[in-house]
This record gives structure tokens, C-alpha cells and sequence, in this order.
């Protein structure tokens, strides 16, 4: 538990979305390269995300924490199986930006 607190103290810069109220700033496309079954979602390019969520047709399917599969924090693998439709950012208020797909 004092590894996963000390951790979370040392991104606590991350509560300034929520503190400060921070909308979602990207741009549909930008900043993101298709891999196999997962797309790189560039933090540069997009920034105050709390979290990605995969959809399944109209179901959520997946939800990816933000620098998942990046120890630098610079980027989120995000889960994008074959037949997926897209992948929306998810604002401090629940506020949805379309990131990948339609």
C-alpha cells in the first residue's frame, strides 16, 4: 500500500484536471498511430484525458487508464480490437471527445 500511495503522490499533478475543472484538448486524429489491436494516443496531443474508453457497437467495451503501457508517461496504449468503432476521451465531468474511429 506505501508503494501504490507513494506513487499516486508523485502524479498528483494528475488532480489538477479535476481540481481546476480541465476540459479534454485534442483534435479527432491527431496524435494517435494504429498498432496491432491497440492504438498510441500521444499525450502531447491530447491532454487532460482521465481515461480512454473502447466501445463494442454502442457497449462499452474497454476503459484504459491514462499512460497505460508507457513507463514515461508520455503516451496510453489504448485496447482497440478488431471490429471496435472507436475510442472517446473521457473529461473530468464525463464529457466525451471522439479520438479514434466513427
Amino acid at each position: 500500500m506505501v508503494e501504490c500511495h507513494g506513487a499516486f503522490r508523485r502524479q498528483g499533478w494528475k488532480l489538477q484536471r479535476y481540481k481546476n475543472r480541465l476540459p479534454v484538448v485534442g483534435t479527432y486524429g491527431e496524435g494517435v498511430v494504429a498498432l496491432s489491436n491497440q492504438v498510441k494516443v500521444d499525450h502531447a496531443a491530447w491532454r487532460n484525458v482521465t481515461i480512454f474508453e473502447t466501445f463494442s457497437g454502442d457497449e462499452l467495451s474497454r476503459i484504459t487508464m491514462v499512460g497505460t503501457g508507457d513507463a514515461n508517461n508520455r503516451s496510453t496504449l489504448v485496447a482497440y480490437p478488431a471490429g471496435a468503432p472507436r475510442i472517446e476521451a473521457v473529461a473530468f465531468d464525463g464529457a466525451r471527445t471522439l479520438v479514434y474511429g466513427e
